[in-house]
């Protein structure tokens, strides 16, 4: 397999694509489980409590998926922070920058 020299500078997103492609799988992760263990039962709750999905519910379910996009990207900036990177290299979800050459550790 042929290694191919990337431009310095390169963005660590193209340098390493699987390697962002298993960190945002991460993040989302973090941000549906939260979404699921802390909003899911009291929606739970309403839809049970209804025949057929009642419209006071979509309020709800609309709120509930905004709260995971935040979730999510709360999770991403924790994750671009230098010290929780440097723990996430550890188990192989770092950037990847720190394997650049030219690059160097602040």
């Amino acid at each position: 397999m042929a290694v191919t020299q990337l431009a310095p500078g390169t963005p660590t997103q193209v340098a390493h694509p699987a390697k962002t492609t298993v960190r945002t799988v991460v993040q989302t992760l973090v941000a549906v489980a939260v979404g699921i263990v802390v909003l899911g039962p009291p929606i739970i709750d309403a839809i049970v409590q209804e025949e057929g999905l009642p419209e006071q519910t979509r309020g709800p379910l609309l709120a509930v998926s905004g709260v995971v996009v935040a979730i999510g990207a709360i999770a991403a900036r924790i994750m671009a922070i230098p010290g929780v990177n440097k723990l996430l290299e550890r188990i192989g979800l770092g950037t990847g920058v720190e394997k650049e050459p030219g690059r160097h550790v602040a």
